[in-house]
């Protein structure tokens, strides 16, 4: 599995701590406040943050908890924090943990990672307590991977829209609430100018610059690049976890399912 922008942040270091200009990366700040949003979940409960990277998520999960178990577990070995019991080399497939050991699991971008995407479902079922939680993530289709089939990054091995991904959920968990991050109003429209970008960026395609100018021309959303540094949008606003509605199309998925 291939770490994350973010993993990389620390990893030669393994300081799972974060630098004053690392909050201006938009990478980070979609993942800062996923983690955000699940401290109101691991309050209170023993919680697991599957790949946890080098571990900056689980701290600050982990913040004001006391007497409770708080393990972060990662398939990399060289991201995970050294000389610190609380972090655990794992597989997802196979989690090292007895039936009912967590209150809460967490795990941000991973299941498109996984082979086996229901086996990692079926392990966190196992593993968590009655009515405990999981927290999970991954990236819509629609914008990662625009009209094909197959993902467009080779790290992922598949990826879904929401009747996908709610199928998927569905086959382990039957109680899902489901949250979202980068809201968008009109998906396609911004989808087609994301493609074309990274059309043009790869130089996998002719695309001529007229077509590119006419759909950033009509878009709403003005985007420099797909960093998504828009003019006058707030980053941490625009990722910030939120209920999700019938009227926008996320560029996140985030399910909170229940056992």
């Amino acid at each position: 599995m291939s770490m994350h922008p973010i993993e990389k942040l620390h990893v030669e270091s393994n300081d799972s701590r974060l630098n004053n200009e690392d909050y201006n990366d938009t990478n980070v700040i979609k993942h800062l406040r996923r983690y955000e949003f699940a401290k109101q979940f691991t309050k209170g409960n023993s919680f697991l943050d599957l790949a946890c990277g080098t571990g900056y998520g689980t701290r600050i999960m982990n913040e004001n908890l006391k007497n409770l178990v708080q393990i972060g577990g990662e398939l990399s070995i060289n991201a995970l924090p050294k000389n610190d019991n609380k972090f655990v080399n794992l597989n997802c497939h196979n989690l090292p943990f007895k039936n009912n050991s967590f209150g809460c699991i967490v795990s941000f971008e991973t299941i498109e990672h996984l082979p086996n995407p229901k086996q990692f479902l079926k392990e966190t079922y196992r593993c968590l307590t009655p009515k405990g939680k999981l927290i999970v993530s991954t990236p819509n289709k629609i914008f990662t991977s625009f009209l094909r089939k197959k993902p467009l990054t080779k790290f992922h091995f598949d990826e879904w829209t929401l009747k996908g991904y709610t199928q998927l959920l569905n086959s382990t968990y039957n109680s899902i609430e489901w949250y979202c991050q980068g809201p968008i109003t009109q998906p396609w429209l911004y989808a087609a100018e994301n493609w074309l970008y990274w059309q043009r960026t790869l130089k996998k395609a002719r695309v001529s610059n007229q077509i590119y100018k006419l759909i950033k021309r009509i878009s709403p959303h003005k985007s420099v690049t797909p960093s998504l540094k828009w003019n006058n949008c707030d980053l941490k606003d625009f990722y910030k976890v939120v209920k999700m509605n019938s009227n926008t199309t996320p560029l996140v998925f985030v399910a909170v399912c229940s056992k």
